[in-house]
């Protein structure tokens, strides 16, 4: 994120124009900022039909100006309030990397898998395989739409399409909320009641006896 303060207090340090110091004093400014780090998301900025710069300016009260060639002014009265506004809108120009990790929504579901908006605008795929740390039977059974979840990104491919791990945080940290006391290993199988309700399953006696007969059965004798 590159963001430099533009100041017309201090108007004797180098980096910062007399031009860009009037320019804050005629808004009666206290703190000003010159944010610069992605002219080329500036639509994301300003949303559908300037929705989104404009809740920006609600929440915060500072003013957010953007220029002709994709810069934006940050200004404030209030240093605390400036800054809010500049984190939402590093929230809104940042790029999913992959080993980040982010909490997200899940915004739909599929047979495959749940898909989570990590960033505004910016969905991943979780694939079945990978919301929990068990053998899950389907999405629905470890998430629903509307969840907030923490998952990694595990790859973007060449098309910018991201996968998420949800399984992977959960393996590092096994206390994690979501993944079932009790919940089967892989491999495991059960001997408990039968689906429906049917009798119990037996477990499979132990083999017994010596060297296989002749019809490959064992020799008891």
């Amino acid at each position: 994120m590159k963001v430099n303060k533009i100041d017309h207090i201090c108007i004797a340090v180098k980096d910062v124009k007399q031009a860009e110091a009037d320019y804050v004093a005629n808004f009666g400014w206290d703190v000003a900022y010159r944010y610069e780090d992605a002219p080329e998301k500036i639509r994301v900025v300003i949303g559908p039909g300037g929705r989104t710069i404009r809740s920006i300016q609600d929440e915060t009260k500072a003013t957010v100006d953007v220029e002709n060639d994709g810069t934006i002014i940050i200004g404030s009265s209030n240093e605390e309030m400036a800054q809010k506004a500049i984190s939402m809108i590093d929230s809104l120009t940042q790029e999913a990397k992959v080993g980040g990790i982010y909490t997200g929504k899940v915004t739909r579901t599929v047979d495959f898998g749940a898909f989570v908006e990590i960033l505004p605008g910016k969905e991943g795929l979780v694939r079945l395989a990978e919301l929990a740390d068990y053998p899950a039977p389907s999405v629905e059974d470890v998430v629903k739409v509307g969840d907030e979840i923490t998952v990694m990104v595990t790859e973007i491919d060449h098309m910018g399409r991201v996968n998420l791990s949800r399984r992977a945080l959960l393996q590092k940290d096994p206390a994690a909320p979501g993944s079932p006391s009790g919940a089967p290993e892989y491999g495991f199988r059960s001997h408990g009641p039968r689906p429906g309700g049917g009798p119990p399953r037996r477990p499979f006696p132990p083999r017994q006896g010596g060297p296989r007969g002749p019809g490959g059965g064992y020799n008891r004798g």
